[in-house]
């Protein structure tokens, strides 16, 4: 800020001059919101049942691939399973379950 005191007018104001200065907000780094959320323990027995069969599978599928390309199915096996156990709801906090649910049909049917 600054005070202009020689201007030429007869008055008792003066003028003020200020320099404003912003910065640019920033943009935050794009994130996945799936992959930073804690699996529940019914979700990591069902990634972890997702990759044990189809790691059975493994050396019939990469019989005649190179070790990038094993890498690369390894890793796409692996996310996979990740993105589908995090898709399915999670049934653990459910009271009734799917025990007594089949049993309740049948005693009604």
């Amino acid at each position: 800020m600054k005070v202009i005191s020689n201007f030429n007018f007869n008055t008792n104001h003066r003028i003020i001059r200020a320099e404003l200065t912003t910065t640019p907000l920033k943009n935050p780094r794009p994130r996945n919101i799936v992959m930073n959320t804690k699996p529940t323990k019914h979700q990591t027995d069902q990634i972890a049942n997702s990759i044990t069969t189809n790691l059975i599978d493994y050396n019939k599928e990469t019989t005649n691939m190179e070790v990038q390309e094993k890498y690369n199915w390894l890793e796409g096996t692996i996310k996979a399973a990740i993105k589908q156990g995090n898709n399915s709801k999670d049934q653990s906090n459910q009271w009734m379950t799917t025990k007594l649910l089949t049993f309740l049909i049948k005693e009604l049917t």
